[in-house]
């Protein structure tokens, strides 16, 4: 947060690559707003990964609000398949 200079006052969403190879990353963008928007693939991978970073968003620090964007999805079925698995 720090390296980006993103105070309160600048972020209404960060917007959270659940497939970020740095999850230690993750962490630092959670001190900076109460709403994360988790982008995700259709496939089990990527939704568990973005479970856990729901999960520990929630834990560390108290975000209670997600949003989800399903990319690469194969039909509007897939994508919504996948949007099921994250609640």
């Amino acid at each position: 947060v720090a390296e980006l200079r993103i105070s309160d006052s600048w972020c209404d969403i960060v917007l959270v690559d659940a497939l970020a190879p740095a999850a230690g990353r993750r962490a630092m963008f959670g001190a900076a707003t109460q709403e994360a928007l988790i982008v995700l693939e259709a496939n089990p991978v990527s939704i568990t990964q973005a479970y856990a970073t729901m999960k520990r968003l929630r834990r560390e620090h108290g975000i209670d609000h997600f949003r989800a964007v399903i990319s690469r999805g194969a039909d509007a079925a897939a994508a919504d398949r996948a949007a099921a698995n994250l609640t």
